[in-house]
């Protein structure tokens, strides 16, 4: 009996200890997949480090109070990735005692202004600023501009997200959840203008949302003056990383005045309709480096047009 109490404690004992220690590989697992992001970042040249160097750890949110430790795995994850000097900014989190004399940290974002008043006086004032939060199998992380605010890298780490096979899908899948957390999906507008050698023109403006795993596609409406007149109707594109980015994708249209007219038309009103839709096959090949604000595009359209222009 006494045996079997005996194992019945250190099961019990086990039981409530793996947790902990699993909480505690999977952050440094997380704190080292952060940094290999950023790293890959960095080497292609999407991350310039120059701007960041040096870097403060000015915010740590975490559930946990082991925010001590969090601070070092992202010092040292953020030290080897970036290779520049990391700071920590202890009087930027303000600590505050509660009942129970337990310490906690405030939450959230430190200001920036008082952030950049704390290093005024310094002899060594960094350029970029770090807030983490981390939860529950969850670990985020945002580098701010201390002079202009800008976020100029964000990165999210769920154990919901498999994210262990270091796929580029999964490090995607990461980033846009973080983007559409914040709220802020990437919009575009363009302008389409193109003339044909046969003297048609096509003129339209599109609104496009881009998404994708790699942010690769863009979709939204378009509205064309022309090709076909008072155009409506629907856009798609994919970007192509191994064609210098080029756009390939088309509109598809249908002319309201047209359509207006068959609908009132008794002759017409047992037809399709499918011979009222125009599509529109194009290619954009960006003329600049990044950010990319002018195409130099080429159209086909099945109204017979065919021509090249500029988007913008």
């Amino acid at each position: 009996m006494r045996m079997l109490q005996g194992w019945m404690l250190f099961l019990i004992g086990f039981g409530s200890a793996q947790p902990g220690r699993s909480e505690e590989v999977w952050l440094q697992q997380a704190a080292q997949h952060i940094g290999e992001r950023l790293r890959e970042q960095r080497e292609d040249s999407l991350v310039d480090a120059s701007r960041l160097a040096p870097l403060t750890i000015v915010s740590v949110s975490s559930e946990q109070s082991n925010y001590e430790h969090l601070i070092s795995l992202l010092s040292n994850s953020l030290r080897q990735s970036l290779q520049t000097q990391v700071l920590v900014c202890e009087r930027c989190m303000a600590a505050v005692i509660e009942s129970g004399e337990q310490t906690i940290y405030e939450n959230g974002f430190a200001d920036l202004d008082k952030v950049r008043a704390l290093y005024q006086d310094e002899a060594v004032k960094p350029k970029a600023a770090v807030w983490i939060q981390a939860g529950s199998r969850f670990l985020s992380i945002r580098i701010v501009i201390l002079a202009t605010g800008e976020v100029i890298y964000a990165d999210t780490v769920d154990a919901r997200l498999d994210w262990s096979s270091r796929s580029m899908r999964t490090f995607t899948r990461s980033r846009l959840r973080e983007r559409q957390a914040r709220g802020e999906p990437i919009i575009h507008t363009h302008w389409d203008i193109g003339l044909s050698p046969t003297g048609g023109s096509h003129i339209g403006w599109s609104l496009m949302q881009q998404w994708g795993s790699s942010n690769q596609y863009l979709s939204g409406l378009s509205l064309n003056l022309t090709d076909p007149t008072a155009g409506v109707g629907l856009n798609f594109f994919q970007i192509m990383s191994g064609l210098r980015k080029t756009a390939l994708g088309g509109k598809l249209l249908v002319s309201v005045p047209r359509l207006v007219s068959r609908a009132a038309s008794a002759k017409d009103a047992e037809s399709s309709g499918f011979e009222d839709l125009t599509l529109v096959l194009m290619a954009k090949l960006p003329l600049f480096e990044p950010p990319e604000k002018f195409y130099a595009h080429v159209f086909f359209s099945t109204n017979g047009y065919f021509g090249f222009g500029l988007t913008f």
